[in-house]
């Protein structure tokens, strides 16, 4: 099974880093899609610098920038290196462990319903209070604007009206992996073309 590792980091590279260090298995492939060249990382990954391609090339937030390879890795992948059967993504801060049977883990997402495997959220109050409390988390953080938040809400309100935005099973996108089979391929460009609107 041919297997890669992915992360993303684009804009300011004072406040974010992507990890320095940690052991890579020589069986799987480890890419950052960037919007800097390999020099301006001390890191294992190996870095892409896709900033002109034209799927980014018109997004001036650098946060929005690098959701394009999070959650379109397998359209850059197809077309930069080659095909994998599973497709792993962490953000930037996050590293692969190695200690991990990453063959078995893919087995089992390859050959789930969707193909796609994700963990519950880390925060124990958004995972007690959906996906408001996250967004304010958001807006904490300083990772997107109260204006975006609130039309995301109301985009949520408005297509989704049957979800429960205070609902406590919710899952966080920092790390998930999956199969780019036809279904999820289609989920994620749907989600790609509401998100880059």
């Amino acid at each position: 099974m041919k297997i890669c590792f992915t992360t993303a980091l684009f804009g300011n590279l004072v406040n974010d880093r992507p990890a320095r260090s940690f052991k890579k298995n020589s069986n799987y492939d480890y890419f950052m899609f960037s919007d800097q060249d390999q020099n301006a990382f001390d890191t294992p990954w190996d870095v892409f610098n896709i900033n002109d391609i034209k799927e980014i090339k018109n997004i001036s937030c650098p946060i929005r920038k690098s959701r394009y390879p999070k959650f379109m890795g397998f359209e850059l992948i197809k077309s930069l290196i080659g095909s994998y059967d599973l497709i792993y993504y962490c953000d930037a801060h996050y590293a692969p462990r190695s200690d991990l049977d990453w063959a078995s883990i893919s087995k089992k997402i390859v050959n789930s319903e969707f193909s796609f495997a994700q963990e519950f959220h880390p925060n124990k109050d958004v995972r007690a209070k959906g996906i408001r409390e996250e967004m304010k988390h958001i807006i904490a953080s300083k990772r997107d604007t109260r204006e975006s938040i609130e039309k995301t809400l109301l985009f949520f309100m408005n297509k989704f009206p049957h979800v429960n935005l205070n609902d406590c099973r919710y899952y966080a996108n920092y790390i998930f992996g999956y199969s780019p089979k036809d279904e999820v391929k289609s989920a994620l460009r749907e989600f790609w073309s509401i998100y880059s609107k």
